[in-house]
């Protein structure tokens, strides 16, 4: 009996957290109708609501990464992993 209920909590929590990890993605800025020959990304993690402390995912790092000088195109993306205890924040930069 023990163990098929430790069985059963097991599966419930395994499909509960990669059931959950979703995706958003939606664009910022767009000024032309070309984005650009280059694109630059940067990324950050938030971890139960705390940032990582680590590198941002600023407009200006994600430009600087791609060596873009004219910005054409921003898109932002949120990546929610494990019930949403991680999330991983993605700025995309397009441009010349």
């Amino acid at each position: 009996m023990k163990k098929s209920s430790f069985f059963i909590v097991g599966v419930v929590i395994a499909t509960l957290s990669f059931s959950s990890c979703c995706s958003i993605n939606y664009p910022i800025i767009s000024s032309a109708p070309d984005i650009g020959s280059k694109v630059g990304e940067a990324s950050s993690y938030s971890i139960f609501g705390i940032g990582s402390g680590g590198p941002k995912a600023t407009l200006k790092d994600a430009a600087r990464n791609g060596g873009i000088t004219k910005v054409n195109h921003v898109e932002r993306t949120r990546k929610s992993i494990f019930m949403g205890s991680v999330i991983k924040y993605t700025t995309r930069v397009y441009g010349d």
